[in-house]
């Protein structure tokens, strides 16, 4: 991540924010989307629920938001992992 207002950089692991629970569920929204459909990009519309990450700058102490991930992603990976893998 790099800090809005100080421009400080530093590591962010968000596998570690959702394990540990810090991050909130957003709005659900609509968002425009392109999808190939035969020879040109087709424009849809999706509904999207972000997942929301807040941040603290270490250097200055401002707030940062981010939306990297969404609930839908999530759900689709789940339910493409299969069942007999174990996770340490």
């Amino acid at each position: 991540m790099v800090c809005e207002r100080c421009k400080n950089k530093f590591s962010v692991t968000y596998l570690d924010y959702l394990r540990d629970g810090r991050f909130r569920v957003g709005m659900p929204k609509t968002i425009d989307t392109e999808n190939p459909l035969g020879g040109f990009m087709a424009m849809e519309e999706e509904r999207i629920t972000p997942i929301v990450f807040e941040f603290t700058c270490e250097h200055c102490g401002n707030k940062e938001e981010v939306e990297p991930l969404t609930v839908e992603y999530l759900r689709s990976i789940d339910r493409s992992t299969p069942t007999n893998i174990r996770y340490a």
